[in-house]
């Protein structure tokens, strides 16, 4: 159980991390001053692909290949939904700078309902409580595992950690940004916050200082981003670049048949 228990909480926050920064990076409002409509800057079949960059407080590098893509659209319990799938490719970086997989693809793909695609992606931070309908995680060729109510699992796995998320946004006016894609007007944004939780026996605290450039131009809207994370005093900096994206044509990645996650009863004292 207590395996079992740490797996989970491992896959619930990869698969919270991911789908919260693709949505936190495309807020609707900000402040009352940046507009961004999702849903018609995403539409059906769009993606985007990026590579993310970490530097560890130790000067070890890490590189990612993130896809994003929005698929079909579902009616649950009476509301409208969508379903988002990220797929990740990690790569360790060697001191002669060649890169080296690390680890197995992860593939999470999650179903959102459109009000909150609609919603301030900082209300979405601060409610990740309630998030998500279902959650659908292959780790390689595994066979995937489907999470229901999975809003309730991380409500339940946020009680237990004693996580507590605070995170704001101001808008800094807009700027060209360069990508291998080309040039795009983009609003430069930034982002501060911090997470509180107890995890094993041990505090962590970690403090995000990030900006980014979204425009409405790209599916999701990401075009750059760069920033510093400081978890329990030892700080990494982060940065992402846009390298492809279309507005049609995006698939799952999923391609086997889920398994339901067996019922986890009180793991986290739900």
């Amino acid at each position: 159980m207590k395996n079992l228990k740490s797996h989970i909480v491992s896959l619930v926050l990869i698969s919270l991390a991911s789908i919260s920064t693709a949505l936190a990076d495309t807020s609707t409002e900000l402040n009352g001053t940046v507009k961004f409509d999702f849903l018609a800057s995403s539409p059906e079949g769009s993606w985007q692909l990026r590579e993310d960059s970490d530097t560890s407080h130790k000067g070890k590098q890490t590189i990612a290949l993130v896809k994003t893509s929005i698929l079909a659209k579902e009616t649950r319990n009476g509301k409208q939904h969508y379903w988002i799938e990220m797929s990740v490719d990690s790569f360790k970086v060697t001191k002669k700078g060649k890169r080296k997989p690390k680890g197995k693809r992860m593939i999470v793909k999650s179903l959102i309902a459109e009000e909150s695609l609609r919603g301030d992606s900082a209300n979405i931070l601060k409610n990740l409580r309630s998030f998500g309908e279902e959650v659908i995680i292959q780790t390689g060729n595994e066979t995937p595992m489907r999470i229901s109510n999975s809003g309730g699992l991380i409500g339940n796995m946020m009680n237990s950690l004693g996580a507590e998320i605070r995170y704001d946004f101001t808008n800094q006016g807009s700027e060209i940004v360069n990508t291998p894609m080309g040039d795009f007007s983009a609003n430069k944004i930034n982002g501060q916050g911090a997470v509180d939780m107890n995890v094993v026996f041990k505090k962590i605290h970690v403090q995000s200082d990030t900006t980014m450039w979204v425009s409405a131009e790209v599916p999701f809207g990401i075009v750059q981003q760069s920033g510093t994370t400081t978890t329990n005093g030892k700080i990494s900096t982060q940065t992402s670049k846009l390298i492809k994206y279309g507005m049609s044509g995006a698939l799952s990645e999923i391609t086997k048949e889920p398994e339901n996650m067996p019922d986890l009863g009180n793991l986290f004292g739900g």
